[in-house]
């Protein structure tokens, strides 16, 4: 019960605020002491973070994203700065709530 609970809660916390993937492989972890099925579900998924992880660590993939990453934040900073040349930027200190 208190593993269907965990995982329960992990379920709920995808689509609320929360760690809802850490608190589902809680309650796997906690299921695949008593359930086979829970503890060949826990294997796949420590099998598929690893892979993930592999392929987060290989210098060409972490190459790639830091130059995604880079032309991202110039395109937003371009857009911010176009955004501020054109409408300004002011910042109501002291204004009324009423206003």
């Amino acid at each position: 019960m208190v593993g269907v609970a965990i995982v329960s809660a992990g379920l709920v916390m995808l689509i609320t605020p929360g760690p809802g993937w850490v608190v589902i492989l809680v309650g796997l972890a906690v299921l695949a002491t008593e359930y086979v099925w829970a503890e060949r579900m826990l294997a796949r998924v420590k099998r598929i973070a690893q892979r993930a992880a592999a392929k987060a660590l290989d210098p060409r993939r972490r190459r790639r994203n830091q130059i995604l990453l880079a032309i991202t934040v110039l395109v937003i900073v371009a857009v911010v700065w176009a955004y501020i040349a054109r409408y300004g930027f002011t910042i109501p200190i002291g204004a009324d709530p009423g206003d």
